[in-house]
């Protein structure tokens, strides 16, 4: 006898703000949870902590996709992530540019500092 098993029903955010600190939390609804998940691509990492699904380490802003397979049924969504990070300021330095006063239009001036952090 033949055993028809439902297509699982996924879950996540369609968007997240920032490929740099943002992580997705990933869920099954319906069908049977017990699988795995995987995601388009190798640089992000999934973690199950007390079943919370977590994705994270997006390398940079685009679409992801993430994939749930529990041996029968598979079941794909996307995530579209973006570049809307906090500014990183802290530690950072901007040299003040010679001379710095100024009694006329000035020439070009360049402005030095260090990387951001």
């Amino acid at each position: 006898m033949a055993e028809i098993q439902a297509k699982p029903t996924i879950s996540a955010p369609s968007t997240i703000n920032c490929f740099e600190t943002d992580s997705v939390t990933l869920s099954v609804l319906s069908g049977n949870a017990l699988g795995s998940w995987s995601a388009s691509s190798s640089e992000i990492k999934i973690t199950n902590v007390n079943g919370l699904i977590q994705a994270f380490g997006f390398a940079k802003e685009g679409s992801y996709e993430f994939n749930f397979d529990n041996g029968v049924c598979e079941a794909k969504l996307l995530v579209e992530v973006g570049k809307n990070c906090p500014c990183k300021l802290a530690e950072n330095s901007i040299s003040q540019p010679i001379p710095s006063v100024f009694c006329t239009v000035s020439d070009e001036v360049t402005i030095t500092g260090n990387d951001a952090n």
